[in-house]
């Protein structure tokens, strides 16, 4: 027979208990980090029970990775859906934010210490663009331009266009005058199949692909205005 009930902090999943000795117990959080739980000497006092959060991590992998430069602070993006800034010597979560759906890949638009900018894909298709700050992960914009996973997103080395790449083939592009506004173009279909990587030539003007095909695929970036996505010009080697 049930003997007693507890409440657990708001928004943890439990997802494994260990008894780590008779009056204490070791619960990993499915939305990540690990909580200790002190067990009271009367088992029926649910009140009496007491729990301290451990530490906090990514539940389940870990989909995108920067280090920023000049500070010791790594950005992280996880299949748990959550985005968080660490200090690497400490350990400690400095900022985080969790999301609906899991991330899938992430790429630094803006690395500038404490305000750095991320641009983030997820499992449902969407991309967020988040700004960092003191107290948390402040939602810039967010759109879906794919209806499958997004594999890759890569912004040109001269921050003015974009494109994101899904598991379904299809690439979108995006005009980006400033991190904070991307204005959708279009998509094509990449005939190299489902993308595994992608960066941009340095011209700006090419998106290279490589495919799990074996095939790269290379894509002459529309401009904005290019809604005719059958013209796109494309080459495969």
């Amino acid at each position: 027979r049930p003997s007693a009930e507890i409440v657990l902090p708001a928004g943890v999943r439990v997802r494994c208990l260990l008894w780590l000795d008779r009056r204490t117990w070791l619960v990993g959080d499915d939305a990540g980090g690990l909580l200790r739980v002190a067990v009271p000497l009367n088992l029926l006092d649910a009140s009496a029970y007491r729990c301290v959060r451990v530490f906090d991590c990514h539940a389940g992998r870990v989909a995108g990775l920067a280090a920023l430069p000049g500070c010791h602070v790594a950005v992280t993006a996880g299949a748990d859906g959550s985005i968080r800034a660490l200090d690497y010597l400490t350990g400690a979560t400095l900022q985080a934010r969790a999301f609906g759906a899991g991330a899938s890949c992430m790429a630094l638009l803006a690395p500038v210490g404490a305000s750095c900018k991320v641009v983030v894909g997820f499992d449902d298709g969407s991309v967020r663009r988040l700004q960092r700050c003191s107290d948390g992960w402040l939602l810039l914009g967010a759109q879906r331009p794919h209806s499958a996973p997004v594999v890759v997103v890569t912004v040109a080395r001269s921050g003015a266009r974009a494109a994101t790449l899904a598991a379904d083939g299809t690439a979108f592009f995006f005009d980006t005058p400033s991190p904070d506004e991307w204005r959708p173009i279009g998509f094509c279909h990449l005939p190299g199949g489902a993308p595994t990587c992608a960066d941009w030539a340095h011209d700006g003007e090419h998106l290279l692909a490589g495919c799990a095909s074996g095939a790269v695929v290379q894509v002459v970036a529309p401009s904005p205005g290019s809604v005719d996505t059958t013209r796109w010009e494309t080459h495969s080697y």
